[in-house]
């Protein structure tokens, strides 16, 4: 069983989100409400510029979850079997490919108490 069938038999909902970097630097994907944390399943990239992108639970000083090497133009999705964060953390990504818009990413997980 994947772990989205397994938290979907879990009466959890699926939760999307979507940002867009403006440049070089960190943007928080996912800021999960009070009391609960983020269950990552999965992981859209989609980049106009070719760069990195690395995936964080806290902040950059904490548990780095992955990170991609991509060309321009190019699309990643990726599934996870299940990554939690330990505690109520945001999840934040860093890029170092420039330009407004030169990637935009979608985070796809839950969140469970």
């Amino acid at each position: 069983m994947s772990a989205s069938d397994f938290y979907l038999a879990k009466g959890f909902t699926p939760t999307f989100k979507t940002a867009a970097f403006a440049g070089v630097g960190t943007i928080t994907v996912w800021t999960p409400r009070s009391s609960t944390r983020i269950v990552l399943t999965e992981l859209h990239i989609a980049s106009t510029l070719a760069g990195s992108t690395a995936f964080y639970f806290g902040n950059l000083a904490g548990e780095k979850i992955i990170e991609f090497r991509h060309g321009g133009s190019a699309s990643l999705d990726v599934a996870i079997h299940a990554d939690s964060g330990t505690m109520d953390r945001t999840l934040v990504a860093n890029s170092v490919a420039p330009g407004t818009d030169g990637v935009k990413v979608t985070a796809v997980g839950f969140e469970i108490p």
